[in-house]
This record gives C-alpha cells, structure tokens and sequence, in this order.
C-alpha cells in the first residue's frame, strides 16, 4: 500500500490498531456477509472493495506481514518533509527569432506527443480494464465457491442431522417393541401358570372326588358283606335251633 494517501490495512478493513485476531477475523466475517453473491452481482465497485478487504485481511492475519506493515505505516507517518523544488524556468528567446521554424517544430512536437500520449492512455486503460475484470472475475470465482462450499457443509449437517435423528427414533422404536415382547412373554407366562394351577386344582378335585367315590363303595360294598353274613348267621341259627336269633 503506498502513494500520497497511504491506507491502512486497519482502516480497510474498520479495526483499530490493537485488534485481536478474533477481532480481525469477525471484521472479515462481517464484510462476508455484508458483500454478499447478490450485492458483488449488482455492484461492480463491491468487488474491488471485497478484494481490498480480503488483502488486508490476509496482511493483518500474517504477524510478519502485520509487523512489516506497521513498520510502513510508522515510517510514512515519521517520514521527513521535504521542502518545495523551484524550478527556475529559462527565459524563452524572442518571439521573432526562428518563429516559423520554432512553430513548425512545436506543431509537430504536439502531434507526436499527443498521439504517443493516447496510445499510452489507451493502453494503460485497457491493460487496467483487464486486470479489474480478472480480478472481479476471480473474486466472483471465489466467492461462489465459498458459497457452495458452504451449502455443502450446510447439506452435510443437515443430512447427519436427519440420520441421527432417524437412528434415535429407530432405537426409541426397537426399545418399545423389546418392552412390549416382554410385556407380552410376561403376560403368556402368567397365563401358562395360571392354566396350569386351575389344571392341578381340577386334578386335585378330581383324584379327591374319586377318593370319596371309593371311600363310599368300599363302605358299601362292606355293609353289603356285614349284611350277607348276619344273613347266613340267622340262617344257620334257624336250622339249628329253629329260630333266627341263636
């Protein structure tokens, strides 16, 4: 950065002297944002004004460019006044002397100088156009690739989000269906074990109502005997004795 208005890499990019990385690299962020793909579209002078950003940037970011950088502004600002050259002009010889010789000659000279002036003029302006237009063009470059890089890391947080989304809801899904599996083994084991009580319960009613059936006929079947014999007891008594009672 030089010539009679000397800018600071500070000024560029609206940080004071003292700033922080921190400080320089939101300052960057802040013009980012502000001169945006739409706005550098729109305005031509954005570009030349992102690119000037984007120097200073890159200067102040280096604490060797920044160091040297200090050290020019320090010694532009401490720089020595040099006092006003005179020029002592030369007398011009008489008006009348060689005037037509002098005219001609100054006519020419004028032509020549003035045509060669274009021609540099024209040269220097077209050799400026160019480079601005490269420059611009490589800025718009670079900024749309910052923008689709970007997106890209945008799209790719958007889609890590949604798989860990999906992963948790999948795991939330297989954890309810695991409880409720439980859940229902649960229930079918109470109700296996619940078949199999009224199973031995009805088993037990029924080997005890056997039980009694056969404590019944046993009984019976005892009487019946007790009967037949006092039958034959009498029998005998009343063909021994002639009377049923002996």
């Amino acid at each position: 950065m030089g010539g009679r208005n000397m800018d600071s890499a500070y000024k560029v990019l609206g940080v004071p002297g003292n700033a922080t990385p921190d400080e320089i690299n939101q300052a960057l962020q802040k013009a980012l944002h502000h001169y945006n793909h739409a706005k550098l579209a729109q305005d031509s002078d954005a570009i030349a004004r992102m690119l000037a950003i984007r120097e200073a940037h890159k200067i102040l970011s280096n604490s060797d460019m920044r160091a040297a950088h200090d050290r020019k502004l320090l010694s532009y600002v401490n720089r020595p006044r040099s006092a006003p050259k005179i020029v002592m002009e030369p007398v011009p010889p008489p008006w009348y002397t060689n005037f037509l010789y002098v005219g001609a000659l100054l006519v020419l000279s004028m032509f020549v100088i003035g045509g060669y002036m274009a021609h540099a003029r024209d040269k220097v302006r077209a050799a400026a156009e160019a480079t601005l237009l490269a420059e611009k063009k490589l800025a718009a470059e670079a900024l749309v690739r910052e923008e689709e890089e970007r997106k890209r890391t945008d799209e790719r947080r958007a889609r890590q989000q949604a798989e860990d989304k999906a992963r948790e809801q999948q795991m939330a899904a297989d954890a309810s269906n695991s409880l409720r599996s439980a859940m229902i083994a649960e229930s079918q084991a109470q109700s296996d074990m619940r078949r199999k009580e009224e199973a031995l319960q009805r088993d037990k009613q029924r080997k005890e109502s056997e039980a009694k059936s056969e404590e019944r006929q046993r009984v019976y079947d005892a009487q019946r005997r007790l009967a037949a014999d006092q039958q034959r007891i009498r029998e005998l008594c009343y063909q021994q004795y002639r009377r049923t009672q002996c």
